[in-house]
């Protein structure tokens, strides 16, 4: 096989079939470039722009509207309820996308300022052909830190999603974005990225066992050298 004009692709070498004679591959591989820059992964990629999208939340303060997490402004956040009585959760947010789109993920930028309303668990569904709520994430988690986060799911084709917030930082929910993930690629199923943290960690770990080969082939050579020396040479 043979490919030409690819300017961007990715490429896994699992490190344990390298000099397989039965489970690797023979081929030709040129005019690439490799680096080791870390390439940060882009949690919003195929945002659909949600200028036309109808949103609603059963549960909101007055100065936190559901609106503002979808206004691609993170310093404006949607928040429960808190004034001028606390409005327990669950919160649910309705996403009126008014035509059918391909979706294959979701997500999550959360408050920048403060942390009460970290949406700790959550539950996605979406409106089948038939009109029916169907789970496109069922009991989801996501870590009570600021970071951006997004889920990945199968891909569905639907025009209206739903956002059950069950579990909160200090039982509220704020978000400062929310964004719809169009595409029909499932990427439960493919290993494409991997995180930075994970590359870092990959990183030392291999200096470290680099650092551990270079001492042992050290200690071997210093032992060869004693093994070599006459005892007059060793007084």
């Amino acid at each position: 096989m043979k490919a030409s004009n690819i300017s961007r692709a990715s490429l896994s070498l699992p490190t344990e079939r390298i000099g397989s004679k039965t489970n690797a591959v023979n081929a030709v591989i040129d005019n690439i470039v490799l680096t080791s820059k870390v390439v940060k992964e882009d949690l919003t990629e195929g945002a659909i722009d949600s200028k036309d999208f109808t949103v609603t939340a059963d549960n909101e303060n007055s100065d936190g509207k559901i609106t503002n997490a979808f206004d691609n402004n993170i310093s404006t956040i949607w928040h429960t309820q808190w004034s001028p009585n606390k409005k327990p959760l669950p919160a649910v947010i309705t996403i009126d996308m008014k035509k059918n789109y391909d979706i294959n993920g979701f997500y999550y930028m959360p408050r920048q300022t403060g942390n009460n309303g970290y949406i700790l668990e959550y539950t996605l569904e979406y409106q089948d052909a038939s009109g029916n709520w169907q789970k496109a994430v069922d009991k989801g988690t996501w870590a009570s830190n600021g970071s951006e986060k997004n889920v990945r799911f199968k891909p569905i084709n639907t025009s209206k999603l739903r956002l059950t917030v069950t579990k909160g930082q200090n039982d509220f929910g704020s978000a400062a974005e929310f964004k719809v993930l169009g595409g029909t690629e499932d990427l439960t199923k493919v290993p494409l990225r991997i995180k930075e943290e994970e590359q870092q960690k990959f990183q030392k770990s291999r200096l470290t066992k680099a650092r551990k080969l270079h001492l042992l082939q050290k200690q071997i050579k210093e032992t060869n050298s004693l093994a070599g020396m006459t005892f007059s040479e060793m007084k």
